[in-house]
């Protein structure tokens, strides 16, 4: 994914939501 750059902000919310993914799965 290195072509496709999203923004900083997109970036934490995807970071968010895979760790509350992690949590859930825990």
């Amino acid at each position: 994914m290195k072509s496709r750059q999203a923004p900083k902000s997109r970036s934490s919310v995807k970071l968010e939501d895979r760790h509350i993914w992690l949590e859930s799965a825990s």
